[in-house]
């Protein structure tokens, strides 16, 4: 089972259904000599978060929570300048 699926919304009369899809945040690094992904994470809306039991078959712990996309964003950033973490890119 995949974690996280759901239809998209649209609000056009013409469009055609979409397949449930994943969303994930990520956190990108570019400098002069490159770029680099250095965090990801996956979005659970709250129809998978509220469901206890979708997400133990799905593999996701009990502690996982409903979080914003911004609130996921700006955990990255914290972590990523955090002090004490490691950074061997620039």
């Amino acid at each position: 089972m995949s974690a996280g699926p759901r239809r998209s919304l649209t609000t056009s009369p013409t469009a055609r259904p979409t397949p449930p899809c994943q969303v994930g945040v990520f956190l990108a690094y570019t400098g002069e000599r490159g770029r680099t992904l250095i965090d990801r994470r996956l979005y659970l809306p709250t129809s998978w978060t509220d469901d206890r039991e979708r997400c133990r078959a799905a593999g996701i712990n009990d502690h996982v929570a409903f979080e914003t996309k911004v609130v996921i964003a700006k955990a990255m950033v914290r972590r990523a300048t955090a002090p004490t973490t490691r950074k061997s890119f620039g």
